[in-house]
């Protein structure tokens, strides 16, 4: 009868509403329990929708936040940039990835920043989505390692197991003679003595089986054709770089 197809009909509606219901609060807790910082805005700029963390990194109230641009909460250099990265992620449907400088409390921090299109059950873009995240401490470390490469006068390089160098600092260079360019673009083996290079491949294997490298010596050619003994201290990589 019509009265039962309508019962029928009204308790499918009210399953899917719960269905619904039950989704959009598990997402919410997940929204919630990242350790990232989560927000969307429109077209426009504002933003529509944002986790806690996003406010707490702001320290403002959500009111403060939901329907305010980036202009009504950063300075106007800083906001300007966010808004043309949004432009950009919007007018190409591509994400965008970057390394972003914030001041907190005076204090300069750096954040990890990803912005996607969103877009509606039909695909069309109505804004765009991000998470960001600390990596104050990534960065600092990063640049006080460049420092000391740069200036060190002991010789350092960074190598991959592909048997190439990918990195040198210039006391590497004016030790050997060689341009930066010239030692990365041969293998590491050519430089060493033909009589060392298998006690030198023996040693990288040791490297790639996760045993540090102490006090292996071998002579590494210059570029006027001499050679010099180096002695070399390798950590073993815990991702397949030495």
């Amino acid at each position: 009868s019509s009265t039962n197809q309508l019962d029928e009909e009204i308790a499918g509606r009210l399953e899917a509403e719960k269905a619904l219901r039950e989704y959009e609060a598990a997402y919410q807790t997940l929204v919630e329990s990242l350790p990232l910082n989560l927000f969307r805005k429109d077209l426009e700029g504002c933003i529509v929708s944002a986790n806690q963390r996003f406010y707490d990194s702001l320290q403002v109230p959500e009111s403060a936040v939901l329907g305010k641009t980036d202009l009504d909460l950063f300075p106007s250099e800083i906001a300007h940039k966010y808004r043309s990265d949004d432009r950009r992620v919007i007018e190409t449907a591509q994400m965008l990835e970057d390394i972003e400088e914030h001041y907190v409390d005076g204090q300069m921090r750096y954040v990890h920043v990803l912005k996607a299109p969103a877009k509606d059950a039909n695909g069309r873009i109505i804004g765009i989505q991000g998470m960001f995240w600390d990596v104050t401490e990534r960065v600092q470390a990063e640049r006080d390692f460049d420092r000391l490469f740069a200036v060190s006068l002991d010789m350092m390089c960074i190598s991959g197991m592909d048997g190439y160098f990918k990195r040198v600092n210039p006391a590497f260079e004016k030790s050997l003679g060689y341009h930066n360019d010239e030692l990365l673009a041969r293998p590491m083996i050519e430089f060493v003595h033909p009589d060392d290079r298998t006690a030198t491949r023996e040693s990288m294997e040791q490297l790639r089986q996760g045993i540090d490298l102490v006090g292996f010596e071998n002579r590494y050619r210059c570029k006027d054709g001499t050679y010099r003994w180096l002695s070399w201290t390798c950590p073993a990589p815990a991702d397949r770089e030495v």
